[in-house]
C-alpha cells in the first residue's frame, strides 16, 4: 500500500500526483515549513536511518503506511528523493492537519471514517457561527505547547491564559472559522475535536470463570498486586473510614478534580466493588469481586460539577500509580462522549505509555453506545469510543448476564432500540449474547474492538457503602472483570509499535 493516513485524512502520493501538483506538495523546496512525510519503500536499515540524519533529517514518528514524519531545516528535498529506498518525500501538507468530522458542517453533517486529503471539494464555514468547538491542537514532537501559546492565541484571537496546555497539547473553544488558521502553524501537527468525556459495571463470577480461577490449588485473587481505578471516587473518600469490602486494601486515593475522593456519583465504588470487592451480603453470603485480595488505588476525577476532569497527556494519569504505588493494572470505565471509532491523541497516550512500560495492562471500557440508529434491527458498527480504541489496551465491551429483569431494550430506551426483534428482548437473559446497548467496532482504521466482553447488565457490586443492584443494571462493567487474577496478569504479548 502506498497510503499515507493522518488524523482520518489519506493521501496516495503514487497516484495523486496530479493532486499534489494542485496543491504544491511536489516541489522540491520546503522553505515554508520545518516538516516534511518521508515515505519509504520498505522499513527502514540503521544504517538508511543514520544515511537520513546526516541529511539532517530527524525523524520523529512513524504514521501508515511506511511513513514518517520528520523535522528538516534544509529548503531542498532533492537529496533525500535521490535515495534508492524513498519512495516519496514532501513537505507536511496541512491538508492533513483537520480531523475530517470538523470539517463536517450542519446537524445532518455525514463525515466517512477516513477522507481523501487532496480532494479539491470545499465546505463554506460561517466566520459568525456561534457553534464553538473545543479542539485538542496536537504539536510535533520536537515542539512543547507552553512555547507556542501565543502564537496560538494569536490565531485563534483567545488570552493564552484560556488555553488549557500539557506537553504537546493544547485545548481550547474557539469557532470553526478559526481552525483552518491553526492549522497554518508550521508547529501543528494536527487538530482534533474533543468531544468530552463520561462515565461508561456471584454471577458475573461465573460466568467469565473467575471463581474457578480464585479457588483452583494456586488461589490467584489478586493478592501482592495493586490495581489502579480512575474513576469518580470511592465510598467516604476516607482509607480509615471505608466500606469493609474495602477494609485494609486501599493504599492511596488521589483527588485530581476536588479536594476530596469521596464519591458522592457511586460509579467509582461500583466498579473497585467489581474489581476488588470482597464483601457478605445479608445473610452470610459472600460476594467478591475478581481480585479480592488486590491493593487498591483510586484516582478521582470527578468534578464539582458533575463531570470528569482529566489530563489532557494520559502518560501523567498512568505513571503517577505506576511509579508512586507499584500499581501494574489500571482501568477505566469512561470514554469520549461520542463513540466513532476515533483513535484520538487520548487513544494514543494510552499506547505510548504501554509501549513505555510493557509490564503495565491498561484496561478500557468500550462505551455504551450501541444503537440501533436506521430502526433495522441490527445494532449499527463503529460506536467504540476513545481512548478504548488504543490498540495497546484491553477494550472491554459488555455482555449480557443471567440475573433475570423486566426490562427489555425498547424499555431501555425507545429511541435507540425502536423496532424488534432488539426492541422486545429482555437486556439480561443471555449470557452468551453482546448487550445491544454495549460499543462495539470497527474503529475507523478497520481494526476489530472490543477485545473481550463481559457482563455488563444487571450487575451486583458496591456503590456508596451499600451492596446493592444498579438502576436498570446498566453502568458500564469496570473493565477489570475481563481478566484472571494477578501472576498471569504479568504475562502479555508485546504492545503494539506506534503509529
Amino acid at each position: 500500500m502506498t497510503t499515507i493516513t493522518i488524523n482520518g485524512n489519506s493521501l496516495d502520493p503514487l497516484t495523486q500526483t496530479a493532486a499534489l501538483h494542485e496543491f504544491g506538495l511536489d516541489s522540491e523546496d520546503v522553505s515554508d515549513s520545518n516538516y516534511i512525510l518521508v515515505q519509504v519503500k520498505e522499513p527502514l536499515t540503521k544504517d538508511q536511518k543514520r544515511q537520513l540524519k546526516d541529511l539532517d533529517v530527524t525523524i520523529l514518528e512513524y504514521v501508515p503506511d511506511e511513513t514518517y514524519i520528520a523535522s528538516y531545516r534544509p529548503h531542498n528535498l532533492a537529496p533525500i528523493r535521490q535515495l534508492p529506498y524513498v519512495a516519496w518525500a514532501g513537505i507536511y501538507p496541512k491538508q492533513v492537519k483537520v480531523e475530517p468530522v470538523l470539517k463536517a458542517h450542519g446537524p445532518d453533517a455525514r463525515t466517512p471514517r477516513v477522507v481523501n486529503a487532496l480532494s479539491t471539494a470545499t465546505s463554506e464555514t460561517d466566520p459568525l457561527s456561534h457553534d464553538l468547538k473545543t479542539v485538542e491542537v496536537v504539536l510535533h514532537r520536537n515542539v512543547n505547547a507552553a512555547d507556542v501559546r501565543e502564537q496560538i492565541a494569536e490565531v485563534t484571537g483567545l488570552d493564552g491564559s484560556s488555553i488549557d496546555i500539557e506537553g504537546q497539547k493544547a485545548r481550547l473553544t474557539i469557532s470553526p472559522g478559526r481552525i483552518e488558521r491553526l492549522a497554518e502553524l508550521d508547529s501543528v501537527r494536527h487538530i482534533e475535536e474533543f468531544s468530552g468525556l463520561k462515565l461508561n459495571n456471584d454471577v458475573a463470577l461465573d460466568l467469565i470463570q473467575a471463581d474457578s480461577v480464585q479457588t483452583n490449588p494456586h488461589g490467584l485473587a489478586g493478592e501482592d498486586e495493586v490495581i489502579a481505578i480512575c474513576d469518580t471516587g470511592l465510598d467516604s473518600g476516607d482509607p480509615q473510614n471505608i466500606h469493609p469490602a474495602f477494609s485494609g486494601r486501599v493504599l492511596k486515593l488521589y483527588p485530581l478534580a476536588r479536594t476530596t475522593a469521596s464519591d458522592p456519583h457511586g460509579h467509582g465504588t461500583h466498579v473497585s466493588g467489581s474489581a476488588l470487592g470482597d464483601g457478605v451480603l445479608t445473610g452470610g453470603t459472600p460476594i467478591r469481586g475478581t481480585a479480592p485480595r488486590a491493593k487498591l488505588v483510586l484516582q478521582s476525577v470527578l468534578n464539582g460539577n458533575g463531570g470528569l476532569k482529566l489530563p489532557i497527556d494520559l502518560n501523567n494519569l498512568f505513571d503517577q500509580p505506576y511509579t508512586n504505588d507499584g500499581a501494574r493494572v489500571h482501568s477505566n470505565s469512561w470514554g469520549d462522549v461520542v463513540g466513532d471509532g476515533s483513535y484520538s491523541q487520548q487513544s494514543r497516550g494510552v499506547d505510548e505509555f504501554v509501549w513505555n512500560h510493557r509490564d503495565c495492562v491498561i484496561c478500557f471500557s468500550a462505551g455504551n453506545d450501541g444503537a440501533d440508529r436506521a430502526a433495522t434491527g441490527k445494532i449499527a458498527p463503529g460506536s467504540v469510543g476513545a481512548p478504548s480504541t488504543a490498540k495497546n489496551c484491553i477494550s472491554v465491551g459488555a455482555s449480557e448476564s443471567r440475573r433475570p429483569l423486566a426490562l427489555t431494550y425498547h424499555g431501555l430506551s425507545a429511541s435507540r432500540f425502536p423496532v424488534n426483534p432488539i426492541a422486545s428482548d429482555p437486556i439480561s437473559n443471555n449470557p452468551a449474547g453482546v448487550a445491544a446497548f454495549s460499543s462495539r467496532g470497527p474503529t475507523r482504521d478497520h481494526r476489530i474492538k472490543p477485545d473481550v466482553v463481559a457482563p455488563g447488565s444487571t450487575i451486583l457490586s458496591l456503590s456508596q457503602g451499600l451492596l446493592r443492584l444498579t438502576r436498570f443494571g446498566v453502568y458500564r462493567l469496570t473493565a477489570i472483570t475481563c481478566l484472571t487474577p494477578a501472576p498471569v496478569w504479568q504475562h502479555r504479548s508485546s504492545p503494539v509499535a506506534l503509529q
